[in-house]
């Protein structure tokens, strides 16, 4: 099996609070000692670890990067957003070194769909995509965002946005890519029991991700449905999805793919039997 080779390590900063008037500019959420160590631009916040840094200064660098802001009415002005959001680094990254050890390789994106109070306060908050694939992970982050405290929107009005954040490896390779179509079988096989179980409606649609090892476990996996699930259904499926026997690939791969439900097989192999008979 192809190693994943563990490099670096995770050092958590103290937080820090940050508030900042309503205004046409982007405000500065960082001193001058955290400035030296990050860099933010506009392009989901990327937590990366310095190896040599960490060896010559006893502490990691916390880079952020591809952090994107999309969906502002206009009542909050984006480079506030971006400054705030980097006060809840440390948070966000305490969720990230949770990760157990034989999970470092999972990584991906997260994106949030904010609605904000006219208070600055986080009225609702829910994953609006992800591919990171760790259902804890992804958990843990959106407690983080949901305890954000923004600045009032300007005019006192709720408002709407959308942020993301990229989870990067702790491992020297990455997992490999596993086309979707092996899951198929899968999902024949169990998409109409766990639908059951775990009562979820049948028009309900999930973007699963999922990380499996060579014997064909399933070592993590998270998922994003269409609609609002609560949180107590999202949890049962993961937990069934964590049951299933897939294909065996050569090494660890990670694999994206849409949940749905299905007729189980009896009810297909009915259907199937009734069209060859002419009934």
């Amino acid at each position: 099996m192809k190693s994943l080779r563990k490099t670096g390590r995770w050092l958590l900063f103290a937080p820090f609070l940050f508030a900042a008037a309503c205004g046409g500019g982007s405000s500065s959420a960082a001193n001058g000692d955290n400035d030296a160590r990050s860099k933010i631009d506009y392009g989901g916040s990327s937590f990366l670890s310095n190896q040599k840094e960490s060896r010559d200064k006893n502490e990691t660098d916390i880079i952020y990067r591809h952090m994107r802001v999309r969906g502002i009415t206009g009542s909050l002005n984006r480079g506030d957003v971006h400054d705030i959001m980097a006060t809840r680094s440390n948070h966000l990254l305490d969720c990230v070194a949770k990760r157990p050890q034989h999970l470092r390789f999972v990584n991906g994106v997260i994106a949030f769909h904010f609605l904000i109070g006219p208070r600055g306060e986080v009225l609702d908050v829910y994953p609006s995509r992800s591919d990171v694939g760790y259902y804890e992970l992804e958990r843990c982050l959106a407690e983080v965002v949901e305890q954000t405290r923004f600045m009032a929107p300007c005019g006192r009005e709720k408002t709407e946005l959308d942020w993301d954040m990229r989870v990067e490896k702790d491992w020297d390779s990455d997992p490999e890519s596993l086309y979707p179509g092996a899951m198929r079988r899968a999902l024949e096989r169990h998409s109409a029991e766990i639908y059951e179980s775990c009562k979820i409606k049948r028009k309900i649609r999930f973007y699963v991700t999922a990380y499996i090892d060579p014997d064909g476990h399933v070592l993590s996996c998270g998922l994003v449905p269409n609609k609002r699930v609560d949180s107590e259904k999202i949890e049962c499926l993961v937990g069934e999805i964590m049951q299933w026997r897939v294909p065996k690939p050569k090494n660890i791969s990670k694999v994206g793919f849409r949940l749905r439900w299905l007729p189980p097989p009896s009810e297909r192999l009915e259907k199937r039997a009734g069209r060859r008979s002419g009934r």
